[in-house]
């Protein structure tokens, strides 16, 4: 609901990265690095993408760029070492092993763990920057089945797999990644934009109010007894154009289907007597009427109890409700037109407080306690 309704979980504050002095304290370095974007980033996934011995960066952020790759190419000449595990007794890729390098200078300690970030997982590859240590003494580790286990004549500034109970391997770390490059493929258009949203449990829109040109005081109320499909377009609406074309060529298919067919412009007063003449021509100008201040309220309360957040009016909209004036079916689009005849065929026969019809095959427990939505 917070980003829906324009606000933001970080007010475009700038990423940090802070360096260990190894006495304690940990140093700001965020404008220095070149790691201070303001991506509003979530997770950040560690790899030495390219076996230089220096770790990459992939961060994964909320807005644009969605993914930034972070490629490290400092001239550092600090010793390293990689270290990858393969449990035996215990989990396949030794998630929970304790691994100890120990130096003349300093011994370090690391976990194989899964998941180290929000929602990220980095690279299970142990990375142990040595400093300028230029031997290792031995390497420990501790597998989660229990077992110790410790290897010699390991040398700095490679990598080696380490499998439980077994000797170390030392691999090759020329690597070649690669970027894809070339000409994309663009995405396929969708032949049918339609989104249809089924409710589970329908609910009253009896109170909601309507105005028509010709009835002021109209409301949902005053629809029941049939099915009504209420629409929202405009003059300017291309897609709404389309929706209406569609249902004209594919007419005979409602013949035998009475619904009330409720039009609803959101043009300017200027182009009303445009809409009217366009809503007089479609037949659809009985009932038909503007969207006023109390109507978008109204809606504005609808889309809340549906999706959980109020959102823009998008065009077309339509509304399907059953002879009782319960809200079944919002479409946002174009609808297809054998799509709805199914739908409105369900919806004149509905009895239920519940969407029953339109349910796939399953067991379904229980009642539904929606309270009435209180309309302005």
């Amino acid at each position: 609901m917070l980003l829906n309704e324009g606000a933001s979980f970080s007010g475009r504050e700038r990423n940090c990265f802070f360096q260990n002095l190894g006495t304690g304290p940990f140093a700001n370095i965020s404008a220095a690095s070149g790691l201070d974007f303001d991506d509003d980033s979530r997770g950040m996934a560690k790899v030495d993408w390219d076996g230089d011995g220096k770790l990459d960066f992939f961060l994964k952020n909320r807005n644009a760029p969605r993914i930034r790759f972070l490629h490290n190419r400092s001239q550092s000449k600090a010793n390293w070492l990689q270290l990858e595990l393969r449990g035996n007794h215990c989990n396949r890729d030794a998630i929970g092993a304790r691994v100890t390098v120990k130096t003349k200078q300093h011994t370090f300690s690391q976990s194989v763990r899964a998941g180290d970030s929000y929602l990220t997982q980095s690279s299970l590859r142990l990375h142990f920057g040595l400093g300028t240590a230029d031997a290792i003494q031995d390497v420990t580790v501790l597998w989660p089945s229990g077992h110790s286990q410790k290897i010699l004549n390991i040398q700095p500034n490679e990598f080696y797999r380490l499998e439980e109970g077994q000797a170390a391997t030392k691999m090759d770390r020329t690597l070649q990644p690669k970027v894809a490059k070339g000409k994309h493929r663009p995405l396929a258009k969708d032949a049918n934009s339609s989104h249809r949203i089924l409710l589970r449990e329908p609910f009253s829109l009896s109170g909601l109010a309507l105005p028509a040109f010709d009835n002021p005081q109209r409301k949902v109320a005053d629809l029941s007894g049939k099915p009504s499909l209420i629409t929202f377009w405009a003059t300017w609406c291309t897609s709404c154009h389309q929706l209406f074309a569609d249902l004209d060529l594919h007419k005979e298919i409602f013949k035998n289907t009475d619904f009330h067919r409720v039009l609803r412009t959101t043009d300017e007063p200027n182009k009303l007597d445009q809409a009217k003449r366009e809503m007089t021509a479609l037949g659809w100008s009985e009932g038909s009427g503007q969207v006023n201040p109390t109507l978008l309220k109204g809606l504005a309360k609808v889309f809340q109890e549906v999706v959980g957040y109020e959102t823009p009016l998008a065009l077309p909209t339509s509304l399907l409700l059953d002879p009782q004036g319960n809200l079944m079916m919002i479409y946002l689009g174009p609808i297809p037109a054998q799509q709805l005849r199914l739908d409105l065929e369900i919806a004149r026969q509905s009895r239920s407080s519940n969407n029953l019809g339109f349910r796939k095959s399953g067991i379904w427990t229980g009642t539904s306690n929606r309270p009435p939505v209180p309309f302005p």
